[in-house]
């Protein structure tokens, strides 16, 4: 019985919803006794507002209202005559239907019609390119405001209401048109002088309306603005002719910017000389210019060369040597090294005859040299290699070195006490050479006018001696001496520099006059004179200071005696023909031993 109930109820509720649904689905207002009263207000309306807004007005929101009100009417007329085309299908043979639905037809068409009729007054007043009163004056800028500020509220209220936008969008690719041309080469476009002359289509056209691939052109002219700007004036067009979707307009103003980035880039004028090629290269990519990066591409070039010293034996490559260009304008830089050979090659040096040359530093050691120079090409080379040599000049010069050294201090061991000084000048002319190609390395020789002079004093006091009581010994030495020849001098010098300090080593020989003269507590006298020859060997190291050859080096503390009569292992001793500094060793703390050092090189 349960089942029964619930099967009577679920076919009563599926009958209760099929008439809900038939009843909805019936027009609410199909009713013809209605539709004469409601034809003539509607015709009424459209007739009469058919030319709305009257008086052609300056300004874009009457035209806008209008379109809506004319698209309400035209919604109403097009409900009418839904409902009249509806009972006309469910009464096929009733002719009185049949004519209602042909006069809501004719309505609708003429409602559609006024509407359209607004549309097209709005773009013949506000979308003009040139004005009655003055059509000479027309020109981009004005024309592209049009477009902005009235064709997109046009064409988009058109769409809204779904009146046609054939008349708009065929007057903004006008407009288009005209702008990209105007821009190229109008009062206020990027080119000065460029005339052209249009190719007569066979058709009814209007020339402003033309692309600019119309036209020919018998002077191209010269760039009238500087690239950023003639850049952003024919992309204001391009970024119009996007936003209405004309791609062949896109193509027309891409090819226009393309053409004036390679006219105008680098030129002046109209560029001035703060922008360089990154500044170039970076308008090419910000606007996607694929050929203008191209072009841009082709003045970076290769630089190459070769670093060398001049020496006494020829030039000597230079290995390691620093190069670094920059550019003048943009302050672009690149750098490379010297190999083995002294050669360096960069890549990528923008290498375009600018209004500002290039700064190429080669650094070798301590040493620097900077030269300016400007590229070569006038026209996109990408392969193209420039050859840049340096040579390091190193004439002779002359050279001053003075070295005085003296002491005072008492062996407690052998109750001694030792005195003295020596003191040694070098004056002469020297060349320099280059060894290994290194240029941290400075070999100078000292050539024919090498004059060499020292002499020393040393005195010796024996305070507890046996069998004499007190003992003093006085020597004295002096000696000079002159270079034989160029291939054997008498003074080699070499010189090391690395880290703003110097290592010097000197070896000399020469005569040596030496007198002596010993006197014991008991007034017994002993005096000898002798000649003898000399070699020496001195290694110092210590700062340089501003000027690269010239410095002074200091040193004070104990020093290790290794004989009674060797002071520091500084030759006072006839027997010993040699002498060796070095103020690493330290042995005796009563030494007081101090070592001035000077040298000067003028070139």
């Amino acid at each position: 019985m349960q089942k029964k109930n619930d099967s009577l109820f679920r076919l009563i509720r599926f009958f209760i919803i099929l008439w809900g649904f038939l009843f909805l689905s019936c027009p609410a207002k199909a009713d013809p006794q209605t539709w004469d009263k409601d034809y003539h207000r509607l015709w009424t309306r459209v007739e009469q507002a058919y030319n709305e807004p009257r008086g052609d007005p300056p300004r874009l929101e009457p035209y806008l209202q209008w379109m809506e009100r004319k698209a309400r009417d035209r919604d109403e007329i097009s409900s009418l005559l839904k409902e009249a085309k509806e009972l006309s299908r469910q009464k096929p043979d009733d002719e009185y239907l049949k004519v209602w639905v042909e006069k809501f037809t004719e309505l609708l068409r003429l409602a559609q019609a006024s509407g359209e009729n607004t549309v097209n007054s709005a773009v013949m007043r506000l979308m003009r390119i040139r004005e009655p009163g003055a059509p000479k004056s027309a020109n981009w800028q004005e024309v592209l405001w049009k477009l902005k500020n009235y064709g997109r509220q046009i064409y988009l209220k058109a769409r809204e209401t779904r009146f046609s936008t054939r008349a708009v969008r065929a007057t903004a690719k006008c407009m288009i048109n005209f702008s990209i041309r105007d821009v190229e080469g109008g009062n206020l476009g990027v080119y000065k002088g460029r005339k052209g002359n249009i190719v007569i289509p066979d058709r009814d056209f209007d020339i402003d309306c033309e692309p600019r691939s119309s036209f020919s052109y018998n002077s191209r002219g010269e760039p009238a603005v500087p690239t950023d700007t003639g850049l952003d004036w024919i992309n204001q067009v391009r970024e119009e002719a996007r936003w209405w979707n004309f791609g062949d307009a896109v193509k027309d103003a891409t090819d226009l910017m393309e053409e004036y980035f390679k006219d105008s880039m680098c030129k002046t004028p109209p560029n001035r000389c703060e922008k360089g090629h990154k500044h170039y290269k970076e308008l090419a990519q910000k606007y996607k210019l694929p050929k203008g990066l191209e072009y841009n591409k082709g003045f970076y070039g290769t630089v190459f060369g070769r670093v060398e010293a001049e020496t006494s034996s020829g030039l000597k490559p230079l290995k390691y040597a620093n190069i670094k260009i920059q550019s003048q304008v943009s302050g672009e830089t690149w750098k490379g090294v010297t190999d083995e050979n002294g050669r360096y090659e960069i890549d990528q040096v923008v290498l375009h005859k600018e209004c500002k040359p290039l700064k190429i530093t080669v650094t070798a050691g301590n040493d620097r040299k900077t030269e300016t120079f400007y590229g070569p090409l006038e026209k996109p080379d990408p392969g193209y290699r420039y050859e840049r040599n340096f040579v390091f000049k190193k004439p002779g010069g002359t050279l001053q070195i003075v070295l005085h050294a003296s002491w005072d201090y008492t062996d407690t061991n052998k109750n001694v006490r030792y005195k003295g000084f020596i003191h040694l000048t070098v004056n002469g002319s020297q060349k320099i050479d280059i060894t290994r190609g290194d240029f941290q390395r400075y070999v100078a020789v000292v050539g024919d006018n090498l004059s060499i002079s020292y002499n020393f004093n040393a005195e010796e006091y024996y305070l507890f001696a046996p069998c004499y009581g007190k003992i003093s010994a006085r020597y004295s030495g002096q000696g000079e001496g002159k270079s034989l020849s160029p291939e054997a001098p008498n003074l080699l010098i070499n010189l090391y520099f690395f880290n703003n300090r110097y290592d010097l080593t000197l070896n000399f020989k020469g005569d040596k006059h030496q007198r002596f003269h010993v006197k014991s507590s008991n007034n017994c006298v002993l005096k000898f004179d002798q000649v003898r020859s000399v070699l020496g060997l001195l290694v110092l190291t210590g700062p340089l200071t501003k000027n690269r050859l010239a410095g002074q080096f200091q040193w004070k503390g104990p020093a290790e005696i290794t004989d009674p009569i060797i002071i520091n292992n500084t030759l006072i001793n006839p027997d010993v023909t040699s002498f060796f500094y070095d103020p690493s060793a330290v042995s005796i703390d009563e030494v007081d031993y101090t070592l001035s050092f000077h040298f000067t090189y003028k070139q």
